[in-house]
């Protein structure tokens, strides 16, 4: 069960417009003979199984020989090596991209006294390569946040979830992406309840006087924001204004 390395899939097949989609994942046994000596100190990463790509320009399904490489301590020319196989065949597809929309769900309650205000996110869409089914399938990227309890700003990487239309999860082991996580920043404000007033300037026509004081609707307002700055404010003004009557 040697893993099979494949030389052109991360980069040739791209630049051609193309993917692998099956035989990646693909393993082959390996009989090694030789010197005792030199066999018996041998370890599974000592031979490694490599398939090179770069000849395949095309879509569909190739059969493809495969070469042995050693690591530096092993001489292959000391030993023999013979596969259960003699070709592995892999699949071919387009190479197919789009970009995705990221959205934020915010998990939990934060402290008394506190909102969230709008998650930052270091970029808004993503891309993403694979196969087309796959592809079409997916609708919005999402990640989630957890700010239970939280009395300051809650910020950190999150891993990337990809959703169907109905907002299922898909499965993206087989989706390539330029990134599997990203920072997400989620504010979190204090809030301050503060009185409304309100002054005018002027008097009133002749025969008339102003009795009470100006009365506001609301009275008082809920306002958010860092507690350093509401421990400053402690009314709201609304400026002056000639009197009307």
């Amino acid at each position: 069960s040697v893993p099979i390395e494949f030389i052109g899939a991360e980069d040739t097949l791209p630049s051609r417009g193309l993917m692998l989609v099956d035989g990646e994942d693909a393993t082959i046994d390996l009989t090694v003979t030789g010197p005792r000596a030199i066999v018996s100190s041998m370890r599974r990463g000592d031979v490694r199984v490599q398939v090179n790509l770069t000849s395949v320009t095309t879509v569909g399904t190739h059969p493809m020989t495969y070469t042995y490489a050693t690591s530096d301590n092993i001489n292959i020319n000391d030993i023999s090596i013979q596969g259960s196989r003699s070709t592995i065949t892999v699949q071919v597809a387009p190479l197919y991209s789009k970009s995705v929309p990221v959205q934020v769900s915010v998990e939990g309650d934060v402290a008394e006294g506190y909102i969230i205000g709008n998650a930052k996110l270091e970029q808004n869409r993503i891309e993403i390569t694979g196969p087309q089914s796959v592809g079409d399938s997916i609708k919005s990227a999402g990640i989630e946040i957890d700010v239970t309890g939280a009395t300051s700003n809650v910020s950190g990487n999150a891993d990337i979830h990809f959703y169907d239309a109905e907002g299922e999860l898909v499965d993206d082991s087989d989706i390539a992406k330029n990134t599997s996580s990203m920072h997400v920043e989620v504010p979190v404000l204090a809030t301050k309840e503060v009185p409304v007033e309100a002054a005018f300037t002027g008097v009133p026509a002749e025969g008339y006087l102003v009795t009470g004081v100006v009365q506001c609707e609301p009275s008082s307002v809920m306002i958010a924001g860092t507690a350093s700055a509401l421990a400053e404010i402690s009314r709201i003004s609304i400026p002056e204004r000639e009197l009307d009557i």
